[in-house]
């Protein structure tokens, strides 16, 4: 055991437990998965899995890196149903979201990264190959599987977004040999391939792209060939203007930009608003705001109970407002524009995911967290919003010029089909690795 290992050991773990047995109390997330945590495991247990088995296990920090993960899983599934395929998450968001992924053996939470607990999971799972997904790494499981002597990547790898967190000695020396313990890292981009070469991370490291855009289109076909609800339910000169993952900010500037629209552009305006976060409060809030609303739930049943002309009459001139999650990307499909939430906070939302559907974007000026909003901008298909002014010329601009969409549109499309593939070149490795 090397010096890194010996203080991560002697420090880090018995702090983080401490840390995490406090937390617990006022949590009810972190609560949830300590508690939960090895229950979940049980899925493995039961599989009684052998090295013989070719097992393959994935670690995803939460959802968005799992959708990462996704094409690759199903693409080996696809070769070879033999294989068997464990998933773990950290955070309680992506456990239960995914606990029934079909194309998963098992589902489980990881366990934390104690060296009784690795040892005791790694026993159990029994991987010819381990593959964590971009970020959410721990040294104790691998520095295990090294030991073991099982193949382990790391893929849609990134560079940390604020480099200054590595500048101390320490820090630097205990990320590099982190790092160093994969036998390929496979990068999202060029830029990100130097930041581990010059940490001096000693890893078979290849440039790719962001396996997402591979699940992209392939979810993009599918929502456009059966959308949540057909746009037809609208009136035919109406062009729908998405705002996703939506906070109070973002709603407050369409507000007021939609105050001071035109009137004749106002007409030819439907908005359909997703907030971030649904809960009951927030709904209340933009109930409020928007006052002649509908939420979406209630348009699904409308949907399901009436014909096309009596569910637009019912629809009338609202603003649709969804209340439950998991249904923006199907909702992209039906729209002609999109305004992208979190641009006056933390930082931008997912651009790639309405990107894939060929439509000219929006966001606030918080976006350089994203590198799929830096190149999307420099591409020019999404537009900066500083404030209501530059929102309300966005829109009449692009209510009233059709080729406009559609060469913004063209171009967002281009750029998620033109960096599709790295889940082909993934699995081509993986094979060379399981065979």
């Amino acid at each position: 055991m090397n010096f890194y290992s010996i203080v991560y050991n002697a420090l880090f773990i018995p702090l983080a437990h401490l840390i995490i047995f406090f937390l617990k109390m006022f949590n009810p997330k972190l609560k949830e998965r300590e508690e939960n945590c090895w229950q979940s495991i049980d899925s493995v247990r039961k599989l009684n899995l052998q090295r013989s088995d070719k097992t393959i296990w994935f670690h995803s920090a939460s959802m968005g890196e799992f959708e990462q993960a996704k094409p690759i899983i199903e693409k080996l599934k696809a070769k070879n149903k033999n294989i068997k395929i464990v998933c773990s998450f950290f955070s309680p968001s992506g456990y239960k979201n995914q606990k029934n992924y079909e194309f998963a053996d098992a589902v489980c939470y990881l366990p934390f990264d104690s060296k009784k607990n690795v040892k005791m999971f790694l026993d159990l799972v029994n991987p010819c190959l381990v593959v964590f997904v971009r970020y959410e790494i721990w040294r104790n499981y691998l520095e295990q599987i090294k030991k073991r002597q099982i193949k382990v990547m790391l893929i849609d790898a990134t560079a940390p977004q604020s480099k200054s967190i590595l500048n101390p000695f320490f820090i630097r020396g205990f990320t590099r040999t982190n790092y160093s313990f994969f036998d390929y890292i496979f990068t999202v981009g060029e830029k990100h391939t130097v930041f581990f070469k010059e940490l001096g991370v000693k890893s078979n490291i290849k440039t790719l792209s962001d396996t997402r855009f591979d699940r992209i289109i392939e979810k993009v076909s599918q929502n456009q060939a059966k959308p949540l609800v057909p746009k037809s339910i609208f009136n035919e000169d109406e062009l729908v203007l998405i705002a996703g993952s939506s906070w109070e900010e973002d709603e407050k500037l369409i507000f007021n930009a939609l105050r001071n629209i035109e009137l004749s552009y106002k007409e030819q305006l439907r908005l359909i608003i997703v907030p971030h976060e649904p809960t009951e409060e927030h709904i209340q809030r933009l109930q409020t705001l928007f006052s002649d609303t509908l939420l979406f739930s209630k348009l699904l049943e409308i949907t399901k109970k009436y014909d096309i002309s009596e569910v637009r009459k019912i629809v009338g001139k609202n603003t649709i407002i969804v209340d439950s999650i998991g249904k923006l990307l199907g909702l992209y499909s039906i729209a002609d524009f999109a305004y992208i939430g979190g641009g006056f906070g933390a930082g931008i939302h997912s651009v790639t995911e309405p990107a894939g559907y060929g439509i000219p974007l929006s966001c606030g000026p918080k976006y350089k967290v994203s590198h799929d909003a830096v190149n999307l901008v420099k591409l020019n298909t999404l537009k900066i919003i500083e404030g209501k002014t530059d929102f309300t010329k966005w829109l009449e601009e692009l209510i009233s010029d059709e080729n406009k969409r559609d060469e913004l549109g063209k171009i967002a499309k281009d750029h998620i089909n033109n960096n599709a593939g790295a889940s082909d070149e993934i699995v081509k490795n993986v094979d060379l690795l399981i065979c």
